[in-house]
């Protein structure tokens, strides 16, 4: 399926596009009122251009399978703009990611797979919890480029918020390269690293790992943690970067009010 110039897919009470398996191709086009803009099941979706936009749920929706976006624009739709569930796997080279609202989590991005981020702006998002700009509950996430920028959340995770939820599952997010900026919550602007709930702790669930490599972590506002703030079991590693000019009224621009969190900071 490919959709292109001049297509609208408009006001339909449920999904603007369904699909499962095969492959649906956004090029151009507008597709918008919907319930659920796109909704693919172990499939593969590329969006290089067009608008998904002022949907009633989320924008995108992935179950499985493989979303590459390499432009157009996801925005303004009213449960989030974008979700990948089932272990799929986003990659976000180009486009916009912006002013998609969150009843409770992952106002840009709710992720539970893979996520690469190079080149993608992912700003003006909002969650009523966590996760203005992205919620990550399972996988692994990089970040080689791009921006994550002016998101809030009421709770926790301005910029993102990691939370792992799975036994065994291992949360590691890597950034060697973009931004995370202006972004504001409660606690963490920037980035959140949640604590496990109690039942997960003692099934085994442990924190995540951020990984700092490269890129920039500035001018984000939260009560606790400006920058980051780490909460149980989760761990912070700094080689390379910038975290700079974040701001807080309660503690420091890095913080752990969590028991055996870890920050590692090393400079070569």
């Amino acid at each position: 399926m490919i959709i292109g110039q001049g297509a609208i897919i408009k006001a339909n009470n449920s999904y603007g596009i369904w699909g499962s398996g095969g492959t649906c191709i956004v090029k151009d086009g507008e597709i918008k009122e919907n319930s659920t803009g796109v909704q693919v099941d172990n499939g593969t979706l590329a969006i290089e251009g067009g608008i998904i936009n002022n949907n009633n749920l989320r924008g995108v929706s992935l179950s499985g399978g493989t979303f590459n976006m390499s432009g157009g624009s996801i925005i303004n739709n009213r449960r989030g703009g974008i979700e990948v569930s089932n272990n799929g796997t986003f990659t976000a080279s180009g486009g916009n990611i912006s002013n998609n609202r969150a009843s409770n989590n992952g106002g840009g991005i709710y992720v539970r797979g893979t996520l690469n981020i190079s080149g993608v702006n992912i700003t003006n998002n909002f969650a009523s919890n966590d996760g203005g700009g992205i919620h990550i509950s399972r996988g692994t996430v990089t970040m080689s480029s791009g921006n994550i920028s002016r998101n809030s959340a009421i709770e926790d995770g301005g910029g993102v918020f990691l939370f792992v939820v799975t036994p065994g599952s291992n949360l590691i997010f890597t950034m060697t390269g973009g931004s995370i900026t202006g972004n504001n919550a409660k606690v963490g602007g920037g980035v959140n690293m949640a604590n496990p709930t109690e039942r997960a702790r003692s099934a085994g669930v442990t924190g995540g790992i951020f990984r700092l490599t490269g890129g920039s972590i500035t001018e984000n506002r939260a009560h606790v943690g400006g920058g980051i703030s780490l909460w149980e079991d989760s761990r912070f590693e700094q080689t390379g970067g910038t975290v700079r000019g974040n701001t807080t009224t309660h503690t420091s621009s890095i913080a752990m009010p969590g028991t055996n969190s870890d920050i590692l900071r090393q400079r070569n």
